[in-house]
């Protein structure tokens, strides 16, 4: 099972812009508050960095031995061994390596976002790790 995630293209044109648009703003508010241009750069970069997964593609390859994850070229390819359960919502399932909650689900688990294929996506998933029923209020 393969496929691309790029939200910042199928959104409707408007709302990349209007988040660019925001991040600049932000951008010249660090800059003139912080009296000089070295704080437009380090808040662009940080703003814009943070929403790297909207505004460039990622794809996602789910094989009966691991699910790889490419994102600006580099490859992220994980057993499905390591994952011991997976939570869902709208947008993606997170896979963790942990058999309960941890705050550190973010950090070690791989969060596979959908694209039209929610379905598809979860029924494979389910083939290989048992869903759990819990609130996730990192993932809305």
């Amino acid at each position: 099972l393969a496929w691309v995630s790029w939200p910042g293209r199928d959104d409707p044109v408007y709302k990349p812009l209007v988040l660019l648009g925001v991040i600049l703003l932000c951008s010249w508010g660090s800059c003139w508050f912080g009296g000089s241009p070295i704080w437009f750069f380090v808040a662009f970069f940080l703003l814009f960095s943070s929403m790297m997964r909207y505004f460039f593609k990622t794809s996602y390859i789910l094989s009966p031995s691991d699910i790889q994850v490419v994102f600006l070229g580099m490859t992220k390819r994980k057993s499905w061994s390591i994952f011991k359960r997976f939570v869902s919502d709208r947008t993606a399932v997170l896979l963790s390596p942990f058999p309960s909650p941890s705050r550190l689900d973010s950090f070690r688990g791989i969060e596979v976002r959908f694209h039209r294929n929610r379905e598809e996506v979860l029924a494979y998933v389910s083939r290989h790790l048992a869903p759990t029923r819990e609130p996730d209020h990192n993932h809305g």
